[in-house]
C-alpha cells in the first residue's frame, strides 16, 4: 500500500494530488493516506503538503531519498539502490551487502564514521552531501587502481562541468577542489589474490551543503538535484571504467588540464615514507612523477600536501 503511494507521487511529481483523489485510488481512507505519507516522510521523502491542495514530492528535492533515481544498465557497476538513513559508513554497507551475494550502490543521508585515505575522518552531517559506495566489478589487473583511483575523479570533475556548469580543479590522486576548497574526497577499498582483485568498491564523498569545516558545492548557487547527480555518476563511471580498458587518453588528458598538483612542489605521505619535491607528470597508469633535485620518485599512492600554493 505504501509503495502504491509514492508510485502515485512519482508519477505526477509537480503536482498536487489530494488525499481525496489517493484515498480513491487506494481504496482506503484519507486518515490512512495521511498516516502513510507521514510514513514517507519519516523515511526520508520530501512531501509538500497543503491544506485544500494535497501532497506532492518536492519540485526541488535536497537531500537523498530512498527510490527515485535513475539507474542505467551498466557494465562495470552494480545498479542495485541499498539506502540507509545513516550508517557507520557507506563503505561498510556495501561490504556487508557484497558478503551477503550482492553488488550494491550503498547511499546514506548520514554516516557516524565516514573516512578517507589513511583512516581520516570525513565529516558526513545528516543532509548535507551525497555519501555513497559503488561495488565494480573486480575485472581489472590491481595494477589499475591508481588509474581507476584518477578516472573517478575526472568523471565527477567533468560531470560538475559539463552538465551543472561548475569548474573545479583535481589534486592528485581524486582530491576535487572548488572554490580552493575541497569538496569531493574518493576512496578505494580492493582486495587481492596475487594480481588479481577479487573486490573492488568505490567510496564517493560530496559536500552539496555548507558543514562549517570543508568547501561545498552550494558556493556555486547552482541547484542540484541529489538524486539526479547520483544517477549521473553511476551513468558516467560506468563509461569512464570503461575508457581505462579502451584507452586512457582522454581521461589523463582532461586530468592535466584541470589539476592543481603538477608544477607545485609537494610532500607526499606514501606508505615506504615522505616523498618530497616538485610534481611533474602523472604517467600513463595515473602514476604521479615527483622531482626530488634531479631524483625521481614515481608515487602510487599517498596524501599530497600543497608546499608553495593555496589547495
Amino acid at each position: 500500500m505504501q509503495k502504491n503511494i509514492i508510485d502515485l507521487l512519482f508519477e505526477n511529481r509537480g503536482i498536487f494530488i489530494s488525499g481525496k483523489q489517493l484515498a480513491e485510488i487506494m481504496n482506503i481512507s484519507t486518515v490512512a493516506v495521511w498516516k502513510r505519507i507521514q510514513r514517507l516522510i519519516r523515511e526520508g521523502y520530501e512531501i509538500e503538503a497543503l491544506r485544500k491542495k494535497g501532497y506532492r514530492l518536492a519540485s526541488k528535492p535536497t537531500r537523498l531519498w530512498p527510490s527515485g533515481y535513475n539507474i542505467p544498465e551498466t557494465k562495470w557497476l552494480a545498479k542495485e539502490i541499498l539506502f540507509k538513513r545513516s550508517v557507520s559508513s557507506t563503505m561498510d554497507l556495501a561490504k556487508q551487502a557484497y558478503k551477503s551475494g550482492k553488488n550494491v550502490i550503498a547511499l546514506a543521508r548520514e554516516q557516524t564514521a565516514g573516512r578517507g585515505r589513511r583512516k581520516k575522518v570525513w565529516l558526513s552531517e545528516a543532509d548535507k552531501g551525497i555519501y555513497m559506495t559503488i561495488v565494480v566489478r573486480p575485472d581489472f589487473p590491481a595494477k589499475l587502481l591508481g588509474l581507476i583511483n584518477l578516472a573517478t575523479s575526472v568523471v565527477i570533475s567533468k560531470l560538475l562541468k559539463e552538465h551543472y556548469g561548475i569548474f573545479t580543479k583535481i589534486k592528485w590522486p581524486n582530491d576535487i577542489f572548488f572554490n580552493g576548497k575541497k569538496i569531493c574526497g574518493i576512496l578505494i577499498e580492493a582486495e587481492t589474490e596475487g594480481s588479481d582483485l577479487t573486490y573492488l568498491a568505490v567510496g564517493i564523498g560530496i559536500d552539496l551543503y555548507d558543514n562549517r569545516i570543508y568547501g561545498s558545492l552550494s558556493e556555486s548557487k547552482i541547484y542540484i538535484n541529489p538524486m539526479e547527480f547520483v544517477s549521473l555518476i553511476v551513468k558516467k563511471l560506468d563509461i569512464g571504467f570503461e575508457n581505462i580498458i579502451i584507452g586512457v587518453d582522454s581521461l589523463l588528458s582532461y586530468w592535466r588540464l584541470n589539476n592543481n598538483t603538477l608544477g607545485k612542489r609537494v610532500a607526499i605521505n606514501t606508505p615506504g615514507g615522505l616523498v618530497s619535491g616538485i610534481a611533474k607528470e602523472i604517467d600513463k597508469n595515473g602514476y604521479l612523477i615527483v622531482d626530488s633535485d634531479g631524483k625521481f620518485s614515481k608515487v602510487i599512492s599517498g596524501e599530497v600536501i600543497l608546499k608553495d600554493a593555496d589547495e
